[in-house]
C-alpha cells in the first residue's frame, strides 16, 4: 500500500514547547492522503503542572477527512478533547526517556454517516520511542451496534492490542 501525500500541514507555536502557557496549532492547507481529503484543526495547550509536579497539556481535535468519490457517502468527522500528562523524563536532556499518558473523550460520524463515541477508560500511555500505545482501554460505542473495548496491554510496546464485543475478545494487529 502507497501512500501519496500533497498539501501543506501548517504547525505554530507560541512558545518553547515545555513552557506554560505554549500553544501548538495544527492546520490543514488543501492537504490530501491518496485521494481524500484532510482538513481540521488540532491545538495544544501547555497548562502547566499538576498536583504532582509533571506538564500536562489539553488537546483539542477537530477533522474531517472526505473521500474524492462523490457519489457515496465516504466522509469521517471527528471532535476529541484530551489531557495529556507527561509523566516520565522530563526533567532529562535526553528526549527518547519521554512518556506520555492521555485521557479524554470523543465523538464523531463514521463513513457511512453513524455516529459513534469513544471514552479513554484507563489511561493510553505513549512512549516516545515507542510507535504504538503501550497501555491503556477505550471504548467505542458506534450507533446501534455493541460496546467495543480496545485493551492496548500493561506496557509493552508491540503492535498487538485486543478488542471485546460482546464478551468475546479478539487479538488486533496494530499497524
Amino acid at each position: 500500500w502507497v501512500w501519496t501525500r500533497r498539501g501543506k500541514i501548517l504547525v505554530s507555536y507560541t512558545m518553547p514547547y515545555a513552557d506554560s502557557g505554549n500553544v501548538i496549532s495544527f492546520n490543514f492547507d488543501n492537504y490530501f492522503v491518496n485521494d481524500y481529503h484532510v482538513m481540521g484543526q488540532q491545538v495544544i495547550e501547555n497548562k502547566g503542572k499538576n498536583v504532582l509536579n509533571q506538564t500536562y497539556f489539553s488537546q483539542d481535535v477537530q477533522g474531517k477527512i472526505l473521500s474524492a468519490d462523490t457519489s457515496i457517502k465516504d466522509t469521517l468527522e471527528f471532535v476529541a478533547e484530551r489531557k495529556i500528562t507527561w509523566i516520565t523524563g522530563e526533567g532529562t536532556p535526553m528526549w527518547f526517556d519521554d512518556m506520555y499518558e492521555t485521557v479524554g473523550f470523543g465523538h464523531g460520524w463514521g463513513v457511512r454517516h453513524e455516529y459513534y463515541a469513544m471514552n479513554i477508560t484507563k489511561p493510553l500511555v505513549r512512549e516516545v520511542l515507542c510507535r504504538y500505545y503501550t497501555a491503556g482501554k477505550v471504548e467505542l460505542q458506534p450507533q446501534g451496534k455493541a460496546l467495543r473495548t480496545i485493551d492496548y496491554g500493561e506496557g509493552a510496546c508491540d503492535q498487538q492490542a485486543s478488542v471485546e464485543i460482546n464478551n468475546k475478545r479478539f487479538s488486533i494487529d496494530l499497524k
